[in-house]
C-alpha cells in the first residue's frame, strides 16, 4: 500500500530519524517505523493508520511537533500519533502513560501499539539470541519489569479488542521472552 501519502510519510520519517540508531542492534532507526507501517498494512489498516505508524515516534524522538504532523498529514494522523506518543520523564512514568491510554483506546490506536510492540519485541528477541540477557541492559528497567510491561500491554489490547489482527503474533512474540 505505497500510496503517495504513505511515501510522503516514509520520506518525512526517514528525514526526522536520520542519524538515529536502534538500541542494541545499532541498525538505522528508520527500520522500526517502516516495520510498524508494514505490519499495519498487513493487518488491513487504513492509509491514515499506516501513516500514523510510520510517524509514531517522530514527536517523541525527534524535533517534530504534533502541529507539524497535523499541517502535513491531517488532524486524524496527528491525533493517532499523539495517542501512541509516550509522555513522561522516567521509564515507568512513560510506560504507565501508555497503559492508561490503552484502557479507553479506539481500535486504530490499539493496532498501532500492537505493531509497535510486535517490532520492538522482535528486535529484543533477536538481541537476546545474540547477547543473552544483556539485551535487557539497554532499558531503564529490569528484565522482569520489561516482560511484565509487555504482558500488561498485551492484556490491555486483548481485553479491549480480542479480534485485533495482530494479537496472535504479539502473544507468540511475548511468549518467547518468558523463557
Amino acid at each position: 500500500m505505497l500510496t503517495e501519502k504513505v511515501h510522503k510519510a516514509v520520506v518525512f520519517s526517514e528525514k526526522a530519524h536520520r542519524g538515529q540508531i536502534r538500541k542494541g542492534s545499532g541498525a538505522p532507526y528508520i527500520i522500526h517505523p517502516l516495520s510498524v507501517g508494514i505490519a499495519l498494512a498487513g493487518g488491513g489498516a487504513s492509509e491514515e493508520v499506516v501513516i500514523s505508524g510510520i510517524l509514531h515516534d517522530v514527536v517523541e524522538d525527534c524535533d517534530v511537533s504534533l502541529l507539524e504532523i497535523e499541517e502535513i498529514f491531517g488532524k486524524r494522523v496527528s491525533f493517532l500519533v499523539d495517542q501512541v506518543t509516550e509522555k513522561g520523564i522516567g521509564w515507568r512514568e512513560r510506560k504507565e502513560s501508555v497503559i492508561e491510554k490503552l484502557e479507553e483506546a479506539e481500535k486504530d490506536i490499539l493496532l498501532i501499539k500492537s505493531a509497535d510492540m510486535l517490532h520492538n519485541i522482535s528486535d529484543l528477541v533477536s538481541d537476546i539470541e545474540q547477547v543473552g540477557d544483556k539485551a535487557f541492559d539497554k532499558f531503564h528497567a529490569s528484565k522482569e519489569e520489561k516482560i511484565k510491561y509487555c504482558k500488561m500491554v498485551l492484556v490491555k489490547i486483548r481485553n479491549a479488542w480480542p479480534q485485533n489482527p495482530l494479537i496472535k503474533n504479539l502473544e507468540e512474540m511475548i511468549d518467547t521472552l518468558d523463557v
